[in-house]
């Protein structure tokens, strides 16, 4: 039987509480534009009109879950698992699939739990994910790359519980044209630039 209570403090590896105010400097202009771009984007939904700030980061989930199949992708059939939901109603799992919140945040095998009344995070199930940590303070969870540090996602706490606030997507701008001039050989070369915190990308040509 898979679990579906939440709370807001946690214990497993590649999860840790953090300071806001040990955050780089970098780190926090990353936070403040994910921040925002929540708000310039209140109105943006998943498939199916699922509102981004649905879902909750839970650390007692065994798995990814949600109430709503919609803005599933990949859906396949499942053996029936017990799933309990967070009032301590029972009900039964038959399928999971994929959701994709951004290019960079996969839930994968995301349980399709008939009733549940919210959409949950699975800490354990993200932390599958060897490419990804996750840092928890009073008001804030982090959802970052490893290596890079980069801020994938940020989730805000209101009453206990922990609401995905924004996701990082990647923005590529591209220019279309004619290419100014030939290499000596013949060649035809074009300038890529990457955004260290956007990820956003411009693509030249020369």
């Amino acid at each position: 039987m898979v679990g579906g209570q939440s709370s807001s403090s946690s214990g497993q590896s590649g999860s840790a509480s953090f300071d806001i105010n040990n955050l780089t400097p970098a780190e926090l202009v990353d936070l403040k534009h994910l921040w925002e771009s929540h708000k310039s984007t209140s109105s943006d939904r998943l498939n199916g009109n699922t509102p981004l700030s649905s879902w909750i980061v839970d650390t007692w989930a065994s798995c990814h879950m949600s109430g709503c199949l919609s803005h599933f992708t990949n859906i396949r059939e499942i053996t029936p698992l017990s799933v309990s939901l967070p009032n301590g109603d029972l009900t039964q799992a038959t399928k999971c699939a994929d959701i994709f919140l951004s290019s960079r945040l996969i839930l994968k095998d995301v349980l399709y739990a008939p009733n549940l009344q919210c959409h949950l995070i699975s800490v354990s199930s993200l932390l599958l994910d060897d490419s990804l940590i996750i840092q928890f303070s009073q008001k804030l969870c982090l959802i970052q790359d490893r290596s890079s540090r980069i801020l994938i996602g940020v989730c805000e706490q209101r009453e206990g519980l922990y609401y995905l606030k924004g996701v990082r997507t990647d923005e590529v701008k591209a220019y279309s044209g004619k290419y100014s001039a030939n290499g000596s050989c013949g060649s035809q070369y074009f300038l890529t630039i990457v955004d260290d915190f956007s990820r956003s990308t411009w693509v030249k040509l020369l």
